[in-house]
């Protein structure tokens, strides 16, 4: 790129380069350290000198790329029929960003010499592979593509994503499995871009294709577990798949194989729990929680263990254990949104303790001002303070982060503006919950 650029250029390019060095250069009269006209420091004009030599690096190179592909562009015209100009063309058009251009200039390229290997690089057949499969939506040319390339490079992972994406476009179902499988089985990819893949293709199936397919697609968790068994993104995919489906107890073990292999992440913990509660019920959801507790974890996880343990006792109509739990939650991060809005919350369902319940809302909604729950949880306590007016500011505040979505917090509101005598937006508001919980 910093070699001279062949001439002719567009006369446009270089007024634009000009432009951006003589904006450039205004630095030189402005110091970091001083006001506008005053005289630069040493350490100022070394500052400003690194920040132009590289800025004036990187403009040198788009300049000569630009004015390069302006020359090729030049020599395309003059000659349409020299298949490297087409074939440098796509090159810059594809640093550019310009991928279907690149695409239809390599293709002529191809065109003209059908021999030459260059153009049939790996690299190029994906490009081109790519452009037929989400440009052209030609799907057959573009399997074309993707199996050359992968033919010449077994190690290009592209190709083979691009042959199962193919396969799975035309209804080619045996050669996607197929394909699927032996991406999954890559010993020299790691798991996570196995998992996410894999994950994005189950959650674009439709109930006819699993149907269809049940038991090969239920195959391939399997398999990517035993290709990466103590991998956690690996595990939560298939344990999350197989839960979802109906199959509880094998999503179960794989949940628990995700806590067991990896005790020091807290999002398998607290998975596993949320499963164990919708499951087994909120009473094995708490011993497992206790469980956790007994092996004394550090004070991150154990402060979100404590509160978890609270919103379960309260579950099991343990609300003074639940508030034991909760204050040992906040001892340990006086300063946690959630424990504050759940214990709140449950306060104010009681009716008891509001002004430390007005207490511990206010600070949840000054660490998280946006959160529609924590703000209905404050405009309740609020309303059963009697400071309607207080929470009707409250509410409507809630209304413009998404409040109206939650049935909860338009009942809540209701009451609040019907204690108030603005009774025909209270009606207004009451039968929009009406109608959303049907």
């Amino acid at each position: 790129l910093y070699k001279s650029a062949a001439d002719p250029v567009r006369w446009g390019v270089v007024l634009g380069a000009f432009l951006f060095y003589l904006i450039l250069s205004i630095g030189f009269f402005v110091a970091p350290s001083g006001k506008p006209g005053t005289p630069l420091r040493c350490k100022d004009m070394l500052l400003i000198s690194l920040v132009l030599f590289l800025f004036s690096v990187g403009a040198k190179g788009a300049f000569c790329l630009a004015t390069r592909f302006d020359s090729l562009t030049l020599m395309a015209s003059r000659d349409s029929l020299d298949d490297a100009v087409w074939y440098y063309s796509g090159c810059c058009l594809q640093q550019l960003g310009r991928d279907s251009e690149a695409a239809a200039a390599w293709r002529k390229a191809q065109t003209l010499d059908p021999g030459n290997q260059d153009y049939r690089s790996p690299m190029i057949l994906d490009a081109l592979g790519g452009d037929a499969l989400y440009n052209l939506r030609d799907y057959e040319l573009a399997l074309s593509y993707f199996q050359e390339a992968f033919e010449k490079d077994p190690y290009a992972v592209p190709s083979l994503i691009g042959k199962i994406e193919a396969n799975r476009l035309l209804g080619r179902h045996a050669a996607f499995f197929s394909d699927m499988r032996q991406f999954l089985q890559l010993e020299y990819l790691s798991p996570e871009p196995k998992a996410s893949f894999l994950l994005k293709y189950l959650n674009s199936l439709d109930g006819r294709t699993y149907q269809l397919w049940h038991t090969q697609i239920d195959a391939l968790p399997d398999l990517l577990v035993q290709m990466h068994p103590d991998d956690p993104e690996v595990l939560n995919t298939a344990a999350s798949w197989f839960y979802a489906t109906g199959r509880e107890e094998k999503g179960l073990e794989y949940f628990k194989r995700w806590a067991e292999k990896n005790p020091d992440d807290p999002s398998a913990a607290f998975t596993l729990i949320a499963v164990y509660n919708e499951n087994k019920g909120p009473q094995a959801a708490l011993d497992l929680c206790c469980e956790y507790l007994d092996k004394n974890p550090g004070d991150s996880l154990k402060m979100e263990l404590l509160g978890t343990k609270g919103d379960l006792l309260i579950l099991l109509g343990k609300n003074r254990e639940g508030y034991k739990a909760y204050e040992q939650a906040l001892k340990l991060n006086p300063d946690h949104p959630t424990v504050l809005n759940n214990y709140a919350y449950q306060l104010c369902i009681e009716g008891k303790r509001l002004r430390k319940a007005e207490k511990l809302s206010r600070r949840a909604i000054e660490l998280n001002p946006d959160n529609p729950s924590y703000l209905d949880t404050y405009g309740w306590i609020l309303h059963l303070l009697g400071k309607d007016a207080e929470a009707k500011a409250i509410f409507k505040r809630c209304m413009v982060y998404g409040g109206k979505e939650h049935v909860e917090v338009l009942l809540h509101y209701s009451e609040v503006l019907k204690a108030l005598g603005e009774n025909d937006l209270a009606r207004y508001y009451r039968q929009l919950y009406e109608s959303k919980n049907k």
